[in-house]
C-alpha cells in the first residue's frame, strides 16, 4: 500500500534490533519498519489508538483513516501524518519497556510513560502520546 510520504538511557538487547515492529507498554501504541523499494523508500509508521484531545479534520484528498497515524521516512522532511485505510496494531509485536530504545534501518524511537518519539537520521519524527501528537 502507498504511504503518503511523522532521554533514554537503557539500550533494548541487540537480538530486539532484529524487531521489525513494537508496542508501548499501555498498547496503545503501535510502530512498524517497512523495507523500502524502488518505488516507496523505507519508512518507519507508528499508528496511535487512543487520544485525549480531538484530531485535526482530514485533507479533502484523505478517504480513509486521519489523525492517528504517523510516518518519517530517510528523507530530509519532517514526519507525517497520513492518511491510511490499514493499521499496524499487531500483538505479536513485541513491547518497548518504557525508558528503552528501539532501532532499525537507521530510525530511533524511546519510549516513555508520556509516549514515544521517534525520528530519523536527520533528526525529523514525531512524538505521540494521548494528549499531544506533533511532527518535526
Amino acid at each position: 500500500a502507498a504511504l503518503a510520504v511523522t532521554a533514554a538511557t537503557v539500550a533494548v538487547p541487540a537480538k530486539s534490533a532484529e524487531i521489525a515492529g513494537f508496542r508501548t507498554p499501555s498498547n496503545n501504541i503501535h510502530c512498524q519498519f517497512i523495507d523500502g523499494d524502488n518505488e516507496f523508500p523505507a519508512n518507519l509508521r507508528c499508528d496511535i489508538m487512543k487520544v485525549d484531545t480531538p484530531v485535526p479534520a482530514p485533507p479533502q484528498d484523505c478517504d480513509g483513516e486521519w489523525g492517528r497515524s504517523f510516518s518519517i521516512t530517510h528523507a530530509d522532511q519532517i514526519g507525517q501524518m497520513i492518511c491510511v485505510g490499514d493499521a499496524v496494531y499487531d500483538e505479536s509485536h513485541p513491547v518497548l519497556n518504557y525508558g528503552l530504545i528501539w532501532q532499525r534501518g537507521g530510525f530511533t524511537c524511546t519510549s516513555e510513560e508520556s509516549g514515544i518519539s521517534c525520528f530519523n537520521a536527520r533528526r525529523h519524527g514525531f512524538s505521540l502520546s494521548r494528549a499531544v501528537r506533533k511532527v518535526f
